[in-house]
């Protein structure tokens, strides 16, 4: 009763101004740089923490983002450039990478060095910066990008993700006569951790079955650069088996079936491959505004309980421009 609501609309314009010539007499070996930091692996959970990285003189940080273990950043590729630089200034020099607590604390600081250049892109992707933070051992990921277009090959790795469940199918019979029983499928999902994050969504019956189960719930990442989807484990398919080691993996994509609190099955994601997109005929549950925009791109799942396969979950990532991002809305200002 009696309340207002105002909302305050502030645009942006990025212009750029390019003298003309301005390029001759620059030496085929001097190109644009951009170093950007999109994650930090093994920082203390619960705090937030910002990246700054620093070479030839310069120096761009990150967002403040809070960790989990592991804290990931999506910020505009524009901030990371560092201008012009001749290939002998970058290769085996050392980039200078801290990490300050909330943005004022350093807290932990170490050197990145590219070794050689590969089409552009500094080998070995992503470069990596070695450090400890509060005695855990931390790593920050980098991609550095030495080219006349090294702002937008980066740009071009910011994409708006969603994922969708289409379907989980159940091969093994003890689990299925499980799922039979209403009330356990009542309370059975499908979970994914990714990056030190959770992502729980609820299950049903797909076209009456109980081995045919799929989620309606869609988990809206927002803008994302892409190779924050790469591991630092190579894939594993069987998730649960005594010799693998991705469980000590915080960026590997763990999918897992519970049913009633308990882990009946999990498996890795296999890598994502972006430039693959499939085609999806199944869009009902998304505005027809946006369906021209989407990209859809398929995972298979395998999933195994003691070595023993127990089913499939299907994982699509829907992958959109940036610009169609889904974001949170934060309040600015106020007044009495």
């Amino acid at each position: 009763k009696d309340m207002e609501m105002g909302f305050a609309l502030r645009p942006f314009f990025n212009i750029s101004i390019l003298q003309q010539d301005a390029m001759l007499g620059i030496s085929s070996s001097t190109k644009e740089l951009a170093i950007y930091p999109w994650r930090a692996v093994g920082l203390p959970p619960g705090k937030n923490f910002v990246i700054k990285v620093g070479f030839n003189g310069q120096y761009k940080m990150t967002s403040n983002q809070m960790s989990t273990g592991v804290a990931e950043y999506a910020d505009n590729v524009e901030e990371f450039t560092f201008g012009l630089v001749d290939q002998d200034q970058l290769v085996g020099a050392a980039i200078s990478v801290s990490i300050l607590e909330d943005g004022k604390t350093e807290v932990g600081k170490g050197t990145a060095v590219c070794s050689s250049i590969v089409n552009g892109q500094c080998s070995p992707s992503p470069v990596t910066a070695k450090m400890q933070v509060d005695g855990n051992d931390v790593e920050v990921h980098l991609s550095v990008v030495w080219h006349e277009s090294a702002l937008s090959r980066l740009t071009s790795k910011i994409k708006s993700i969603s994922l969708r469940f289409p379907s989980v199918t159940i091969s093994d019979q003890a689990v299925a006569k499980k799922m039979a029983d209403p009330d356990a499928l009542a309370n059975s999902l499908l979970r994914l951790t990714r990056n030190g994050r959770t992502f729980s969504v609820p299950l049903a019956s797909k076209m009456h079955s109980q081995t045919f189960l799929e989620s309606r719930v869609i988990i809206e990442l927002g803008p994302c650069f892409l190779d924050s989807w790469k591991t630092q484990t190579a894939y594993q398919p069987l998730a649960d088996d005594s010799k693998s080691t991705i469980g000590s993996d915080p960026t590997a994509a763990i999918l897992e079936l519970v049913l009633n609190d308990e882990v009946v099955a999990s498996g890795m994601m296999p890598p994502v491959q972006w430039d693959q997109a499939g085609v999806n005929q199944d869009f009902d549950v998304m505005a027809s505004s946006l369906k021209t925009s989407v990209t859809p791109i398929p995972a298979m799942v395998p999933m195994y309980k003691n070595g023993k396969m127990v089913g499939t979950g299907e994982v699509e990532i829907d992958v959109m421009p940036a610009s169609m991002s889904a974001f949170w809305v934060f309040p600015y200002e106020a007044q009495d």
